[in-house]
């Protein structure tokens, strides 16, 4: 059985899972940020979808720093 973008190997097709179709649709290909207890469910969705790249960093002022300084590859 193949997966569509955004559907979890279960087969359920979540809100985060929405939301990530939605940012791939609007041009998002990287999500930084800082993996923590309530954000690690969502963050599963995150790895599992086929078109958006988790950029885990140590903070939040590391993740702000990167996302910033990250080249816009589409200009």
């Amino acid at each position: 059985m193949a997966l569509q973008a955004g559907t979890t190997p279960e087969g359920v097709y979540t809100v985060g899972d929405y939301l990530l179709d939605r940012l791939a649709g609007a041009g998002v290909r990287h999500l930084f940020g800082v993996p923590g207890d309530f954000t690690l469910a969502f963050l599963d969705h995150v790895q599992s979808h086929p078109d958006i790249e988790w950029v885990g960093c140590a903070n939040e002022l590391g993740a702000g720093y990167a996302a910033a300084s990250a080249p816009d590859r589409r200009r």
